[in-house]
């Protein structure tokens, strides 16, 4: 029911997030969009039907053109699903009034009446996929469709196919970050199946007037496609993973590209010559587009305290080109995905690289961001330092374990020294092993170089702020302090700021949040020991950077 519903209307709500990541992977996902293909399946069904109960040749137009219409506005009329509706529309026209037509020109006419109806479409990715797409796979058959030699239909769903999965890799990159090298083999295996199921899909809104039996018979004859569709992906397409994630390209490369594309395909046969090298500069630039990004590499170290909402997610750079993230944030009140839509694409647009990732403890707020991308960053270790056999994030971390990835569990014997940097864990003082995981378990590490020194703390609370002032006292003091449990009135206690010393804290929380953080005492307790506050909430991500000569803050909004 889920699936016909989001491949009929567009309606992806009731879709679960395996199944999405699958189709993704298996660069497929595109079929839930309503657009050219859903309009053309529908039109082709609808006419090849009137046309055999002996509907005559205008009244088949009329009804088509009608149905398309009340299609677009049941399934949501998006930009692609305009952009087909409305060339359709022309296409029937010009065909009621015996008129030939262009398909560049209707392109164009669909376009212009799109942007006169909102102008602003024209920045809107959907718009622009569409309309490049469209044009490519219309260009592309110039080209491709003589060199596939093959039977019409065979030849046109190959040419269509290299050439959207051609022109849709830079632009996935560049709006996405991410693009499926499957995308061609899922065209050639997927959409002949998915145009059985949109049309027999299709003819269930009318059946939905009369009794059920009629439905039932349908979807009796659907299931077997279905179900071979699902064969394909859980057993093949969905797992073989070859989806690549890169840094958005240079527009310009892009822009350089499509040109190459659209003259590759004008150019006639003859110039052989000029297509050569037309051809060259594709491949070139294919290459480049899926090549791995070039990893950044800091020159001091550098931590990042990311602003992801109501939770915590700090990112440190280290001068040896080695970088380590501590927590990733989420939420467990909404299905947006913090690590997918606020850390990932931060990361990529950087071009770092995790090397370790490191757990503070497995409450939503810190560890659902990490779960949603872990599989996408591949450390090469993960630092854990509890062992919450019964709290269903900790199962649901450990199941996405990679075979390249280790996982250690840190205590307070655990250093790791780097050039001009070292990495310590104050806390606990050994492995906790309780059914589910507790604030006041939190982990706690302190980084520090020859100048300065930050110290990271979870969400512990009074007691273990007791117990670390007193049994760390001399390692505790740390320049910058990452504010426990989002400014509670539970943790900063006086012994414990008194024992750090802070020049800077950081509150990682957002802005009106129901929980009241930071709390006013303790904004009052940091005020007393005259330690520089900075809030995400407030001033959006931060960078702090250790040099010789100090610390260089650097802030994503003004405030």
């Amino acid at each position: 029911k889920a699936f016909i519903k989001a491949i009929l209307l567009g309606d992806r709500g009731d879709i679960n997030l395996e199944l999405k990541e699958s189709l993704l992977n298996a660069g497929i996902f595109h079929i839930f969009a309503i657009s050219g293909a859903h309009i053309g399946i529908i039109s082709f069904l609808l006419i090849y039907l009137l046309k055999v109960i002996g509907v005559k040749r205008k009244t088949r137009l009329y009804i088509t053109a009608f149905s398309i219409v009340f299609y677009l506005i049941i399934s949501g009329g998006n930009v692609p699903a305009q952009r087909a509706v409305l060339m359709a529309l022309i296409i029937i026209i010009s065909k009621l009034i015996y008129q030939k037509s262009d398909i560049y020109n209707i392109l164009a006419f669909a376009g212009i009446i799109i942007l006169l109806l909102n102008p602003a479409d024209i920045l809107n990715p959907g718009f622009i996929l569409t309309f490049i797409l469209s044009a490519g796979i219309t260009a592309g058959r110039n080209f491709f469709l003589p060199l596939t030699n093959l039977p019409r239909y065979t030849g046109e769903l190959l040419s269509a196919s290299l050439s959207a999965s051609l022109i849709s890799l830079p632009l996935s990159l560049y709006f996405f970050k991410r693009y499926s090298l499957l995308s061609f083999l899922s065209s050639i295996l997927l959409i002949p199946l998915s145009t059985i199921i949109i049309g027999l899909s299709f003819i269930l809104l009318p059946l939905s007037f009369f009794p059920d039996i009629f439905s039932k018979i349908i979807l009796f004859i659907l299931d077997p496609f279905i179900s071979l569709f699902f064969l394909l992906i859980d057993n093949f397409l969905g797992i073989l993973d070859m989806t690549i994630y890169r840094a958005s390209p240079p527009l310009y490369l892009i822009i350089l590209f499509l040109i190459n594309f659209a003259l590759i395909s004008l150019i006639k046969f003859e110039q052989a010559y000029i297509k050569k090298f037309l051809s060259f500069g594709i491949i070139f630039l294919t290459i480049f587009f899926i090549s791995p990004d070039i990893k950044y590499k800091a020159k001091s170290l550098e931590v990042y305290y990311l602003d992801i909402g109501q939770g915590d997610s700090e990112l440190i750079c280290f001068p040896d080109g080695k970088t380590l993230l501590i927590d990733g944030g989420g939420v467990y009140y909404s299905s947006f995905a913090v690590g997918r839509n606020i850390l990932l694409p931060f990361l990529l647009q950087k071009r770092i690289k995790i090397d370790w990732i490191a757990i503070s403890h497995t409450h939503p707020d810190h560890v659902r961001g990490i779960i949603e991308i872990i599989n996408i960053l591949k450390p090469s270790e993960l630092w854990l330092s509890q062992r919450a056999t019964k709290d269903p994030l900790y199962i649901e971390l450990l199941k996405t374990k990679n075979h390249k990835r280790k996982i250690i569990y840190i205590d307070s014997r655990f250093k790791r020294i780097g050039k001009n940097y070292k990495i310590q864990c104050l806390f606990p003082i050994k492995i906790i092993n309780e059914e589910y995981t507790k604030n006041n378990n939190s982990q706690v590490l302190k980084i520090s170089n020859k100048n300065n020194s930050f110290l990271f703390t979870g969400d512990i609370e009074k007691n273990t702020e007791k117990f670390l002032s007193m049994s760390k006292h001399k390692l505790l003091k740390s320049t910058v302090l990452k504010v426990p449990h989002h400014g509670s009135k539970t943790s900063s206690t006086e012994i414990f700021l008194n024992t750090v010393k802070p020049e800077i804290a950081i509150f990682s929380s957002k802005a009106n949040n129901k929980f009241g953080f930071p709390h006013k005492l303790v904004i009052k307790s940091y005020q007393k020991i005259k330690t520089k506050m900075m809030f995400t909430a407030k001033s959006g991500g931060i960078k702090i950077t250790s040099t010789i000569k100090g610390l260089i803050i650097e802030k994503s909004k003004n405030n």
